[in-house]
């Protein structure tokens, strides 16, 4: 981030104060959601004094065109701009009742569950919502049915991969999350066995912090617990897999893999919303069963990238949402490095 900003980052680091009650309510919530008791944040806990008195000594410094806060839990900074600045929340997730969906798989809720009324109020503090994909901006859309939503996705660049010769291998790259550890979970229990069933000789590999979640590796599987470089990773395989389970947003590693070439099998949660892009090479698929079918045919017929016409149609689509937030329908969009997002940033004043 500071390398890209230069010396328009800055760093704002909690104080003590703020440290203390975030963890405080932190520990608290945790061991509500341990014993099912409810353990909802509120929509501001996350804004504390040092934050709104930093927004307010920006708005007072600088008249903004612009002004874009990511996620919901911080739209109270909005508050700080005067009238006539456009307000927007770049909301990357949804945050509905998100615990019900842990509970269901049997995990301790953990990341962040608003009320609908709470995550609406937060979302009507703004003129304009961004949503990662279609199906966030259409529950956005149902949630502040007064404010602009548009569409500004995950868009990567073609990544350097080919494979010239059938790997035999599928692959999942996953951080240490409850949501990737369920996932992996599942898909060893449920999946795996079936497509040993049909492909003896097929290859699992199972790379990043949640390799560490299995204690012992499943038959005809790698745990990779650290990978130097993505671009290897994707390199060795035939296919990635995305079962997950739960979760709403962009699933960043299904995006990754197709910009490196590497055709996807996701769950309905994992991209059916990418499908109109990426239809030939993203696969989603509702069950164990249709989910170890394609990755069987993955395996016996690999379909190698690049998927250069299918990724440039989803960045335009992405840039397009770009030019709407600015109100710049002739704009060039401005792109960061190469496997790098969409820039959603202007020579213009914009917080």
């Amino acid at each position: 981030m500071r390398k890209y900003w230069g010396e328009n980052w800055i760093p704002l680091e909690p104080d003590l104060k703020t440290v203390v009650t975030r963890g405080a309510r932190y520990f608290t919530r945790r061991m509500s959601s341990r014993f099912g008791l409810p353990a909802r944040p509120s929509l501001d806990e996350q804004v504390s004094e040092q934050y709104r008195s930093f927004t307010q000594r920006l708005a007072k410094r600088e008249k903004y065109d612009l002004v874009i806060v990511q996620y919901v839990q911080f739209s109270q900074l909005l508050e700080s701009f005067p009238a006539g600045t456009r307000r927007a929340i770049d909301t990357q997730d949804l945050f509905t009742n998100r615990h019900e969906s842990y509970r269901k798989l049997g995990l301790v809720p953990q990341w962040w569950s608003l009320s609908e009324k709470e995550e609406a109020r937060g979302l009507q503090r703004a003129d304009t919502l961004i949503g990662i994909h279609r199906g966030d901006s259409q529950r956005l859309s149902e949630l502040a049915p007064t404010r602009e939503v548009i569409t500004i996705g995950h868009a990567p660049a073609a990544g350097e991969h080919s494979v010239s010769r059938p790997t035999g291998t599928i692959g999942y790259l996953g951080s240490w999350n409850a949501e990737n550890r369920a996932a992996i979970a599942w898909f060893v229990t449920h999946v795996w066995p079936l497509v040993r069933r049909a492909v003896p000789d097929g290859r699992l590999r199972i790379a990043g912090p949640v390799a560490r979640s299995l204690r012992r590796a499943p038959p005809s599987t790698e745990l990779l617990p650290w990978v130097k470089h993505v671009r290897e990773f994707y390199g060795g395989l035939n296919a990635a897999i995305c079962p997950v389970l739960l979760g709403t947003g962009l699933k960043v590693r299904v995006t990754e893999a197709l910009a490196y070439g590497v055709p996807v099998v996701t769950t309905p949660l994992g991209g059916g919303y990418l499908g109109e892009y990426f239809g030939r090479c993203l696969t989603v698929a509702d069950g164990a069963e249709k989910f170890a079918a394609r990755v069987v045919e993955l395996l016996r017929c690999p379909e190698p990238g690049p998927f250069a016409t299918e990724l440039k149609a989803y960045r335009a689509a992405s840039e397009m949402g770009v030019r709407t937030l600015i109100r710049r329908p002739d704009l060039s969009v401005a792109r960061t490095a190469k496997d790098s997002p969409v820039s959603r940033t202007v020579e213009d004043n914009v917080v």
